[in-house]
C-alpha cells in the first residue's frame, strides 16, 4: 500500500515563527521525506538573487511552486502561485541552472525525488514513452 492511501493530518507551516536550517541560499525546513523512494519536500525561503541548490535529489524530478515572491530565469519570472516541473529524464536543464530568486526573493514549496520511476512505481503510476 502506498503512503498516498493513509489518512493524513492537514500540515500547518508558519516561517514567521519558525525559520528552519540555515543555508546558502536562505533557509530551508523538511516537511517530508520517504526513504523507499527517495522523495523530500521542503519549504524554502530563498534570498533575493539567490539560487536553490541543485542537488542529487532533483535527478529523480523536481517541482517548485512559488508560495511568495519570485523566481526568475532570464526568458521568465515566476511570482506568486507559479509553479515549475523539471522531470526527471532532462536533468539539469539550462533554464533550471539559471533559475535563482527576484528582487524581493521567494518562498518556494521543494518537492524532489518523486519523478523518479521507483517512485512512480510504488505510487502506481506507469511512465511511457508514448
Amino acid at each position: 500500500m502506498s503512503e498516498t492511501d493513509h489518512l493524513t493530518e492537514p500540515l500547518y507551516i508558519h516561517f514567521d515563527d519558525q525559520k528552519g536550517e540555515s543555508t546558502e541560499f536562505g533557509s530551508q525546513r523538511e516537511l517530508y521525506h520517504n526513504q523507499a523512494t527517495g522523495e523530500s519536500v521542503h519549504m524554502c525561503l530563498v534570498n533575493p538573487g539567490m539560487s536553490l541548490p541543485i542537488g542529487d535529489s532533483c535527478r529523480n524530478g523536481e517541482e517548485l511552486f512559488v508560495y511568495n515572491g519570485s523566481l526568475i530565469t532570464e526568458e521568465e519570472e515566476y511570482t506568486k502561485w507559479g509553479w515549475i516541473r523539471f522531470p526527471a529524464a532532462t536533468y539539469p536543464l539550462p533554464k533550471r541552472t539559471l533559475l535563482k530568486a527576484g528582487t524581493t526573493g521567494a518562498q518556494v514549496y521543494r518537492k524532489t525525488g518523486h519523478l523518479a520511476e521507483s517512485a512512480m512505481a510504488m505510487e502506481k503510476i506507469k511512465i511511457t514513452d508514448d
